[in-house]
């Protein structure tokens, strides 16, 4: 959804991206993050703002407790750090079936 939206703004970020990323670190289903937080004009350091002051709140309150430091496991720099699959390649394991 986050592709689409970003296309159609005709925005040059990685947002859709790093959304990705983002919830493919997080394991809890329920606490993956949902293209709203993105979805919208960010000017320069948007993304970092709405990362800093929203995203990474968020998914501190959820860790509270268990020893997990958002920023070290899911902050902008970490995940931009990633490598990035093709599309093609973002197949996960399929078997094909008898």
């Amino acid at each position: 959804m986050l592709d689409g939206w970003v296309a159609a703004q005709r925005l040059q970020d990685d947002r859709a991206d790093l959304l990705r990323r983002l919830n493919a670190a997080i394991s809890d289903h329920d606490a993956k993050v949902g293209p709203s937080f993105l979805m919208r004009d960010l000017e320069d350091g948007g993304v970092a703002d709405v990362w800093r002051y929203e995203i990474l709140p968020l998914l501190a309150e959820h860790h509270y407790g268990d020893g997990v430091d958002p920023e070290a496991r899911y902050g902008l720099a970490t995940l931009r750090r990633q490598e990035t699959r093709p599309v093609a390649d973002r197949t996960e394991d399929v078997q094909p079936a008898d």
